[in-house]
Order: C-alpha cells, then structure tokens, then sequence
C-alpha cells in the first residue's frame, strides 16, 4: 500500500510489485523491430515520443493480437468532430449538463479535453497534427465523459464566482467514474485533482473500491503546484500573492460588474511551505498582512495568507495513501525535457529561490511514475474544417494521458494482467527516492518499452537507429544530371547501422529504389518536379527505423525544350523541327532556341513570364503566338502569349534583333525551363 510513513516501507511495496511484475511469464520473444516514424505533421515536434520510447513500444506490439480496450477521458470536453478523434472513440455522457456527449463543436469548450484525449490516443499517422501515445493500434478506444466546461475554469484551477460550482463537479465526477466503471473501461485518467482533506474525499470511497474490484486502473495527474506532497501533512503552503487592486475579484473590491472569479497573480507572486518562512514572512502570515507595492510603476498589493492549510493531500492521487489504500491507482508526475522534474523558475536570488515555490510538478511518496510535461506540443481543432493549430504547453495534466495511454496499449495486448500487475510494469526501473524527493533523473522518465518487457513483451531497450535523423534536401549536379540524397542518421546506440534502403517515388507516381551502405546515395529522375524520399535504416541487430518520408523539388535527366510560335503564312524552322505558321510578311527563320528564366516549379495558375530570344529576318510589324515546352514524357505544356513585336535592327538590315517579355499562366504541371544548350 502506498503510504508517506517511511522510506523503508516505500520501497517493500515497490519491491512487492516487482514481485508481481517478475511472476508474469514472458509472453513473446525478443525480435528485431522495425520502427516507422508517423506522418503526422507535428510528430517530430513531439519530444515526448521519444522521451518515452513510444514509437519501439508500438513496433514492438505490431503484430501481436490484441483485445479491445476502452480508455476513460474524465475531462472538459472532447472536440470530438476532430480528425485526431474518427475512429477512436466510444459512447460517453456529459455528466456537466447531463445530456448525451456533444458531437457538435462547441466554441471555447474543448481545450483541455481536446488536448488530453489527443495525447493519450489519437489517430496516429493519418497526416493531421500530432500522434498520441497508444499509437496506431485500433484496438485502444477512448470513452469522452465530460465533467467540467471550458468555462468553468481558471488559468490555475476552478472559478470561485459561483460556490456551488465545485459542489456540482464532484457530483459529476462521482456519477462518471460509475458509469465508466459499469460500461467496461479498463483505464481511466483522470489529468484533474483537488487539494483537500481525506474527510471531504470520503464520499468517493465507494466509487474507488469498486473501480478497484472491477479490475479498473486508473491514472492521474499529481498536480501542479510544485509542492512536496509530503510536507502538505505538517506544514501549510503559504501564498505570498501579488495581484492588482483594481481586478473585480481582488480582496475588498466592490465591483459589481467583471467579477469572472479569476482573480490573477502578478510577476513577484510565489509560494513557501511555512517551516521555510522568513522570521518577517511568518509575522506578516500570521497577521494577515496586506501590503501596497509598486511593479514597474504601477501600484498592486502583496498579500500573506495560506494556501493551502496542513493536513490537505491532492487526490485522486492520494487515494493510493492512507485510509484508502487503494493500489489500482498510478500517479503521474512530470519531467522536463532535459529528464529533470519540470518546475518553473522563482523570482529572487538563488538562496531566496531555493525555498520559494512558483509551480511545476507535485513530487513526494504518493508519485508512482514521471513523464514528460514541460514544453509539451499539443493539437487542437479550433475551427471545424480547419487544419488544426498545435502549441507548446506545460502540466502534468499532459504526462497523466501518455501513460494512461500506453497502460491502455499493454491492456489491449496483454489483457490477462490485473491493474497491480499492470501498474507494477509501469513502475519497473523507476527510482522510488528520486519520486520521492523530486530529484527526477532521465532514466525515471517513464518508458512504453520498460512496461511492456516487464510484462514480458520484448525488450527494455530494443535500441533501434537514432530517432534524430532525417533527410536532407538534395544536392543537385549539373554535370552527371544528378540528385544527391544525404541523412544524418550518425547513431545507433544498439550497435552500428549497415544498410539504408531508399524510396523516391516521382509526381508521376514513378518509383525509385536504391540501397546504400554510407549515408548518400545519387539518383537520376526523368522529370522535373516534385519527389517523395522515404529511407529505412538498419542496424547489425536487425533493428530499422523508417524516417518520415520529405518532399523535395528536384530536376530531370532529360532537357526541356522550349521553342516560340509565331503566326504567318510560310512554315519555318525550329532546331529540326518543320512548324507550320501564317506570317503575313516573310518567312520566319529561328536560328536559336529561346532562354528560359530558370528553375519554374508549382506553377499551376500562376502567372510567369519568359524572356526570349528572337532572330527574324522580317523587317517590323506584330506578332501574336505561343510559348511552348515540349516534355518528352508528358507531351507539350503551352503558354499563350497575347502579342509579340518584332522590330527591324537597321545596323544589320538584315535581321531584326528584339528581346521581349512574354507573359501567360500555365494551367497544368510543374516542370523547370531551362535553355537547352545548359
């Protein structure tokens, strides 16, 4: 049982899972896995992927058969209509308006719910915005039930403008947890708390033995406070809070309009538990002092009051402590993308700062595993029909759906496991101290492999090529008619890599493979235009990894010709080629071919021009004609030119010499002129 009492017991209930962990017998061999990068636009943004080894996880599972698996979102709402969600979910309740779940979009209301259930198993690889961490598995399904609205909250938690807000939430969130529960959902999270009393939390007992007994697991975030959970039990956290008089919610304002209950901090506020008070600190708490400052020349007022009075503890997560003791319970803190506990930088010198508290991840006893939460890229359709946006973000509301998303994974795989058995793979390789005293180090940082070869899938660390690698944009040379294709692909940290294996396919849909043991390779296309490289890597272990495929413009091994048309009576001659025309004056004699001006790509309703060069031996007069490139491979693209004027050069008298712009819009393919003599 999960308990705060000692470090000595601590660890006996870890290793007590591990036990459990360690009895499980191994399901499937080791093997060589290979690993696809996901299209998804935001996905290489996605540290956290990395991070937590998401991409060997989903190889490593592939191909094995797997059970459906329905995954609870407690939550905001879910902006179900959005393409991360098709296909990914079951039928849930709004237990905030108690109606049936909104299908339509709601303006406002789903960027939390949005956010967390996209984390935790979006549609991964469809080529929209990001991948969620139960990865392209079909089996995993979310169950969107809604017990809080946008509207109801604050940068920092609920709004206080209406007292039976919180009162009417817990009501919701008792009735989802049953109806998840009753409807077979085998993971909840839970990226929600409250800061209060075991007395207040009684009332969901009940709830929780019966999550418990129905084999649920269920996973939360632990808060972001920044606070040692542990000290919460003696101590009070003390608010030191700078804010602006004139805010409608402020202390003793009497406003009657613009109270929205969000009374907001400013720069210069943070927190200290009371045991680290100053000796003029603790006066000021205890006197309830309100102090007039000035912050860049504006007047606000500092406050001294508690924050939160000892005694209190933050659950769900403490429902895994004493006098629950609940075990089907994994809480979730959070990590920074260097490995180390995400928490946010506190004003003062270095000595103030070190006991001043201004957010980040809640640690202490009660923390199970870490995962990332600071910095993290997170999607969201603002608009229906839109692309969607993605945004950089931090909490531990964020690290709470990764796990309970790869929890979901295992599930779906191994669904003979109980939520102990589950839970003890996940807290396998995880230093119990370090969660302890917030000391978080890299190799804390949850990982889907560890979890899967604790409950006997694969390996902790099958080590496929570097995940950093990607393509770099062709090199072109003109003299062998050649694209070079680079990657950077230069580690494997399971060994060496022995072989790339290249794709090109053309605009054509035209495909080119090579293989390569160095890290280029040198291709000649027949086109100009577009071409898709996709490169899989291998090691000496048989390991892969597939780099997300890039797009590249690129030129062919073959010239284009591009040649001018004039109108008139008599035929005329162009390199070879007998063209017949209706010139009124005399016959039209092209000694050379024109000049384009360069590389032209996506030119598909974009108006260019092209400069040429005219010698005629008609004496002046207009002109109306052509442009044209002759493709060998696809036929003649033709650019119409309105009029073209030829004038008499009377140095020569016998040629006329004129330079001219010719303008029109191609309406079709993507090619590049150039002069044929190049």
């Amino acid at each position: 049982m999960r308990t705060k009492l000692s470090l000595p017991f601590a660890f006996t209930r870890r290793a007590a899972f591990m036990a459990v962990a360690l009895t499980v017998a191994p399901a499937h061999a080791a093997a060589p896995i290979h690993v696809v990068e996901p299209s998804d636009p935001t996905a290489s943004m996605q540290w956290h992927l990395d991070a937590m080894r998401a991409l060997e996880g989903w190889a490593t599972v592939k191909d094995l058969p797997s059970t459906a698996t329905t995954l609870a979102v407690i939550d905001a709402n879910i902006e179900l209509g959005s393409p991360e969600m098709q296909g990914r979910t079951v039928t849930g309740w709004d237990f905030r308006f108690d109606q049936p779940y909104p299908t339509a979009w709601i303006l406002g209301s789903s960027a939390h719910g949005t956010l967390v259930a996209s984390l935790a198993a979006a549609n991964t690889g469809n080529n929209f915005l990001g991948a969620g961490v139960a990865g392209p598995t079909s089996a995993v399904k979310v169950m969107p039930l809604r017990i809080v609205d946008q509207s109801d909250l604050c940068a920092t938690g609920l709004r206080s403008d209406d007292p039976t807000r919180t009162q009417t939430i817990a009501t919701a969130t008792l009735r989802a947890l049953d109806y998840a529960i009753d409807r077979g959902a085998k993971v909840i999270n839970m990226s929600l708390g409250s800061l209060t009393t075991p007395l207040t939390a009684e009332p969901f007992r009940a709830v929780m033995q019966k999550a418990r007994d129905r084999g649920v697991l269920i996973v939360t975030a632990s808060g972001n406070e920044g606070i040692d959970h542990d000290r919460l039990a003696s101590e009070d956290l003390v608010s030191i809070h700078v804010y602006d008089p004139a805010d409608p919610d402020a202390p003793g304002s009497t406003a009657t309009t613009g109270k929205d209950g969000c009374l907001s901090s400013v720069a210069g506020s943070y927190s200290k538990f009371s045991g680290d008070l100053t000796a003029g600190e603790r006066t000021k708490w205890q006197n309830g002092t309100v102090e007039d400052i000035t912050v860049d020349g504006k007047p606000y007022k500092r406050r001294y009051v508690t924050a939160v009075p000892r005694g209190t503890r933050s659950y769900p997560g403490a429902f895994s402590e004493a006098p629950f003791n609940f075990d089907n319970i994994v809480v979730v803190t959070g990590s920074n993308q260097a490995g180390g506990r995400w928490k946010a930088p506190c004003p003062g010198t270095p000595e103030e700062a070190r006991t001043r508290i201004c957010g980040g991840a809640n640690y202490g006893t009660y923390a199970d595993v870490v995962a990332p939460s600071e910095g993290v890229i997170v999607t969201a359709q603002v608009i229906p029909g839109t692309p969607g946006t993605w945004s950089s973000q931090s909490g531990t509301s964020l690290g709470s759906p990764m796990v309970a998303g790869a929890a979901a994974l295992l599930r779906s795989v191994r669904p003979d496991l109980t939520p102990q058995q589950i839970k003890a793979a996940m807290l396998h390789g995880v230093s119990d101290a370090n969660l302890r005293t917030g000391n978080i180090a890299p190799s804390d940082v949850f990982s889907v492999t560890r979890m899967l070869a604790a409950a006997g899938i694969g390996v902790a660390d099958p080590r496929p090529p570097a995940s950093s690698g990607s393509i770099d944009a062709p090199i072109w040379n003109a003299a062998t008619r050649t694209s070079t294709f680079t990657d950077d692909v230069t580690s494997d940290p399971g060994g060496s890599i022995t072989k790339r294996d290249w794709t090109f396919v053309d605009a054509e849909g035209r495909t080119t493979r090579a293989t390569s043991t160095g890290a280029s390779t040198s291709q000649s296309f027949p086109l100009n235009g577009p071409v898709t490289t996709t490169l899989k890597v291998t090691d000496n272990a048989g390991n892969t990894r597939t780099l997300r495929p890039v797009t590249d413009s690129v030129y062919g091994a073959r010239r284009d010709v591009v040649k001018l048309r004039l109108e008139g009576a008599q035929p005329y001659v162009l390199d070879g080629d007998l063209l017949s025309g209706n010139l009124a004056a005399s016959q039209v004699n092209l000694q050379k071919t024109v000049k384009g001006t360069g590389t032209m790509r996506n030119l598909a309703g974009q108006t260019v021009t092209v400069t040429v060069d005219v010698k005629t031996n008609l004496l002046g007069g207009n002109a109306s004609g052509t442009v044209e490139v002759r493709d060998p491979v696809r036929g003649t693209l033709t650019l119409t030119v309105s009029s073209a004027t030829m004038t008499r050069d009377t140095a020569t008298d016998a040629m006329a010499v004129k330079r001219t712009g010719l303008t029109g819009t191609f309406t079709g393919l993507d090619l590049s002129v150039r002069d044929t003599d190049d």
